[in-house]
């Protein structure tokens, strides 16, 4: 059985020639990337999977989850690759990024290892995107979006009816503006939504709105970091 699904990669191709690991796992997570990153330290090698703005697995050998996880970042030196849009079947982490990049510096510390000074040559080409929007949306984890300018026009889609999204959005970015001026704010830029098992992110500004519905693992902050930086 196969471990992953791979979607077709989007976007302009690039090399890094150099990056710490520690990097391009922040760099997977504010880009709201649906990748693998295949690390190699000759005699071993692992894998880590990121989707909706977080690593959700990670597997060594038999080994699999945060301990997998924990274990690549120990690794001194090494060579890494990423594989463009592929998902990870199972999901064996759920903690946020942040949260385990910390723990693995402790570890580090606390067993001598020094992992910051290694560089990890990247062997492989990277798909870069052409459009951030486009990009972010291409994430498997949001299920319907729009990017719409003022006047109504749709400039990004992605789901089956987004006049429907068009229309829900709108209404609310209207009704946070009677809401923001009752509280004495000038303008409200970003609202989050948190159901029992979606998601929603509303961002409004530069003339622009874009708002998305995604599943209950999205990293909302992450994703309108992605969303408001070209």
């Amino acid at each position: 059985m196969n471990s992953a699904i791979a979607l077709k990669p989007r976007g302009f191709e690039g090399v890094f020639l150099t990056a710490s690991l520690n990097d391009i796992i922040q760099m997977e997570c504010l880009g709201m990337h649906a990748r693998v990153v295949h690390v190699d330290r000759g005699d071993a090698s692992g894998r880590i999977y990121f989707a909706g703005g977080q690593a959700v697995h990670a597997q060594v050998g038999s080994i699999t989850g945060e301990d997998a996880f924990f274990e690549i970042l120990s690794w001194q030196k090494g060579v890494f690759h990423m594989e463009e849009g592929v998902r990870a079947i199972e999901e064996t982490i759920t903690r946020p990024w942040e949260s385990l990049l910390m723990e693995a510096a402790h570890i580090n510390d606390e067993q001598g290892l020094n992992t910051t000074v290694t560089a990890f040559p990247l062997t492989e080409p990277v798909v870069m995107p052409h459009k951030f929007i486009t990009d972010a949306f291409a994430d498997p984890e949001i299920l319907n979006a729009i990017h719409m300018a003022d006047d109504g026009t749709l400039l990004e889609t992605k789901g089956d009816d987004p006049e429907t999204i068009q229309g829900t959005f709108a209404y609310i970015t209207q009704l946070l503006q009677h809401v923001g001026t009752a509280l004495g704010a000038e303008q409200v830029r970003e609202v989050h939504f948190i159901g029992s098992s979606n998601r929603a992110l509303c961002l409004s500004g530069q003339a622009k709105t874009t708002a998305a519905v995604t599943t209950s693992k999205v990293n909302l902050t992450n994703l309108a970091k992605k969303l408001a930086n070209p």
